[in-house]
């Protein structure tokens, strides 16, 4: 693997918040001095400080959302991200260890959560019932990206992993031992994966594991 560098033909490098702060960049093909012969029909792709590298993308803002992707093409920037460490709840566990209902501004704005029939579609579906606060978190959501470019991002990935790595991508809800499919399932029911907000996400867990520890578990 290559070394990434912001001097490598890199036009956009950034702190991912998803994985802790790590960086992952976004470079031109034409430019870009390692190896990416199998990306020469592309214009961009883009690739962590680990080395690992995306598929291609035509435009710019596709490379920055693939850059946001990187867990799902680096097993190390996986290891970064609050899924990883069997830190795994489902989204019906995470409402009930909060003990409120879940509201936009809970979420994170990435493919996972914003694909068709994902957790935003699910909860928030009847946008007459939300707060005039809600409707304005779910807009802005909407405005860093839409359901369109995010089925458009999961399919890419998807295209780069087999038929059996698709149908093992999920995880094991640790309170309730239900499922929780990964970045590339596609499931339509609460068994979908999520991004929370990082404080949200860490309130959750903190509490989880405080009621675990209160049950004995």
């Amino acid at each position: 693997m290559d070394a990434g560098a912001i001097s490598w033909g890199c036009w956009s490098i950034k702190a991912r918040r998803g994985l802790g702060g790590f960086q992952v960049g976004c470079y031109s093909v034409e430019h870009y001095d390692g190896d990416a012969d199998h990306l020469r029909s592309w214009k961009y792709f883009a690739m962590c400080n680990h080395g690992s590298k995306s598929g291609g993308a035509d435009t710019r803002r596709d490379a920055i959302y693939l850059a946001k992707q990187s867990k799902t093409y680096c097993d190390d920037c996986w290891e970064l991200t609050y899924f990883s460490g069997n830190r795994i709840l489902c989204i019906e566990c995470v409402r009930e260890i909060l003990e409120r209902d879940l509201v936009p501004g809970d979420f994170r704005s990435d493919p996972m959560t914003m694909r068709s029939g994902g957790i935003i579609t699910q909860l928030f579906h009847n946008e007459e019932e939300l707060t005039a606060e809600e409707a304005s978190a779910l807009s802005k959501l909407k405005e860093e990206l839409s359901q369109e470019d995010a089925d458009r991002v999961i399919q890419e990935v998807r295209s780069l992993h087999s038929v059996d790595d698709l149908d093992a991508d999920h995880y094991t809800c640790k309170k309730c031992e239900r499922r929780v499919w990964g970045d590339v399932g596609l499931s339509k029911d609460s068994t979908a994966g999520y991004s929370l907000d990082d404080k949200i996400w860490n309130h959750v867990w903190e509490r989880w594991k405080q009621i675990r520890d209160d049950q004995g578990e």
